[in-house]
């Protein structure tokens, strides 16, 4: 396979030559990439989500046994279970019909901002909603707090004893 010099290229097609070292070309793609990521990455969390819950409905229709590699309940993370502060908002983690749930309410107002679903990945890994979430232990090996991130967007909220 033969390739052409770079000059050549150049001289053949000025455009392509200029968008290959156009700075402002450079950064409008780099600035697509991370949206379509960012997007690509929400959507696909809506997809997992939504799949695990058609997973669990089929099964509970079909009488069959939930995958848990697919499906992971709430039991065995029960130490998730309890209420958080954060800046702006709170959170209180509680067990729903054998399923983690977690609920943001203002911390000003008291108004609730979502209820949403805990996925847990393993004991110190699960994803809410489009968010991933670590939990972060004490000495004692306690869940002290729960740090959810999206993106560059981290939160922090501490377990309230």
């Amino acid at each position: 396979m033969n390739f052409e010099p770079l000059f050549l290229v150049k001289q053949k097609d000025p455009v392509i030559f200029s968008n290959l070292e156009d700075p402002f070309y450079f950064n409008s793609v780099a600035h697509f990439q991370f949206i379509h990521l960012r997007n690509h990455v929400r959507y696909t969390l809506n997809f997992r989500n939504r799949a695990i819950a058609i997973h669990e409905k089929l099964a509970s229709q079909m009488d069959l046994s939930l995958d848990p590699a697919i499906a992971a309940s709430g039991s065995g993370h029960e130490d998730l279970l309890g209420n958080y502060s954060g800046a702006d908002l709170d959170l209180v983690v509680a067990m729903n019909e054998g399923r983690l749930m977690a609920r943001q309410t203002d911390a000003k107002t008291g108004f609730e901002r979502s209820l949403e679903r805990v996925y847990p990945n393993n004991s110190e890994e699960f994803m809410l909603g489009d968010r991933f979430g670590q939990v972060i232990r004490n000495e004692a090996g306690a869940v002290s707090s729960l740090l959810l991130s999206q993106g560059t967007l981290r939160t922090e909220f501490v377990k309230i004893p």
